[in-house]
């Protein structure tokens, strides 16, 4: 299905949904001429390349949903002009030089302030000088945003199912995401793909994270101390081929770590040693799963516990 060339005639469309056209490539410039367009859903749009150059043009769109556009080459140049803009679901950085003098860098998002709801910032491996770049998002001052994902590749829901390229080869150099410190209301983080993951100094301030997942990050040896999410629910740690052990900050023999936890994942962890640092003693009383942690650590909502291809408890 086709974008009709005639959509500019539209003066007062406000809400437009192209999701799930797999034979969209590009869209029409015309459609920046939609200059009270305010939700434009392109989910699932797998072909699509790029999006209007002039996209900055759109001056009332508030909301952008570009979940699953994995062919999508760069975002704009000008698109961090769209103030008003609500929701951007995915960030793609660009890969090739070719299109980088029309592309937009991570700067774009500086402004974007209003941002809630879902990020997910796509092919961090491409930035070129990664601590300016990283910074010049400014995440910190994105209040509203709920839910962050910093992807290296394109992504867990991705990466996985990929047969890989000359490009796919895994970056064994320290990656540090200091730079890309989001703000304290974060309720959910995603890093996913980031080789030799360096954790970042701010991880200990996000008190509001209720999910936390770590993935394909194969080089990383070492997990950091995790006793300071009070709210967190959810902490899958899936991939991390290298990983060896979890560190635990807590010294008292009866402190309480992960008060809020429902759900921990391990899958394919198969390098932690002696546990990775955890050993569990397992009991079950009215589906609530208690584990001992080093320290006798009680994990006392915890309702889902899975550990797969890790043979480090019997």
């Amino acid at each position: 299905m086709r974008v009709p060339r005639s959509i500019d005639k539209l003066k007062h469309l406000r809400f437009l949904d192209l999701s799930n056209n797999k034979g969209i490539e590009f869209l029409l410039d015309s459609i920046i001429k939609l200059q009270n367009l305010q939700t434009l859903y392109l989910n699932n749009c797998e072909r699509l390349k790029q999006l209007p150059k002039h996209i900055k043009k759109l001056v009332s769109l508030q909301n952008l949903y570009l979940q699953g556009c994995v062919g999508l080459t760069h975002m704009p140049r000008g698109i961090g002009q769209l103030t008003a803009l609500e929701n951007l679901s995915v960030f793609m950085v660009a890969k090739d030089m070719g299109v980088s003098k029309r592309s937009g860098g991570l700067g774009e998002l500086r402004d974007l302030n209003k941002l809630g709801g879902n990020l997910e910032i796509m092919n961090l491996r491409y930035v070129k000088n990664p601590a300016s770049e990283f910074e010049a998002a400014n995440l910190k001052e994105k209040q509203r945003l709920q839910s962050l994902t910093l992807s290296w590749k394109l992504g867990f829901r991705y990466d996985n199912n990929s047969d890989g390229g000359p490009d796919d080869v895994e970056n064994d150099e320290e990656m540090s995401l200091e730079e890309l410190r989001p703000h304290i209301n974060l309720k959910w983080l995603i890093v996913s793909g980031c080789g030799r993951l360096l954790f970042p100094s701010w991880m200990s301030s996000l008190t509001n994270l209720v999910g936390l997942r770590i993935d394909n990050c194969k080089k990383c040896q070492h997990f950091p101390p995790l006793d300071q999410f009070p709210s967190l629910k959810r902490l899958t740690i899936k991939n991390l081929t290298d990983l060896e052990y979890i560190e635990s900050g807590i010294s008292c023999d009866d402190a309480l770590l992960f008060p809020s936890l429902e759900s921990l994942r391990l899958l394919n962890c198969t390098n932690l040693k002696d546990g990775g640092g955890i050993h569990p003693r397992l009991s079950c009383y009215n589906f609530t799963v208690f584990i001992i942690w080093k320290s006798s650590l009680a994990l006392t909502s915890l309702q889902c516990l899975s550990f797969h291809l890790s043979n480090i408890w019997y």
